[in-house]
């Protein structure tokens, strides 16, 4: 059996308090975990098609997700999953699927 978490973070929420609510969860977790959706925060530059850079809690968010061991369920489709439809549109990914390294998806 595994567990799953849907997550929503708001572009006005604070990041902070999202990734400790993400971070309590895979501690409270035995079992295997797959947690997924909008997190809001890109993981690297390549991530977004303009160079404003990566968001001030990346850091905070990628050693979260080196410390849990999660991994990323590979994309299908287009390399963005969010635009602001302008006529120079900004893209990012910013949804995922992520899941504990030890967890059997057959």
């Amino acid at each position: 059996m595994e567990s799953t978490c849907g997550v929503w973070c708001s572009t006005r929420r604070k990041k902070l308090p999202f990734l400790a609510e993400l971070s309590h969860f895979c501690a409270s977790n035995s079992e295997p975990m797959i947690v997924g959706g909008d997190f809001n925060i890109i993981r690297y530059i390549k991530e977004k098609n303009s160079s404003d850079g990566v968001h001030r809690h990346t850091p905070l968010f990628n050693d979260l997700i080196r410390f849990y061991e999660l991994r990323e369920l590979i994309m299908a489709g287009g390399m963005f999953t969010w635009s602001n439809n302008l006529e120079n549109p900004v893209l990012e990914k910013l949804n995922r699927e992520k899941r504990e390294k030890n967890t059997n998806l057959s």
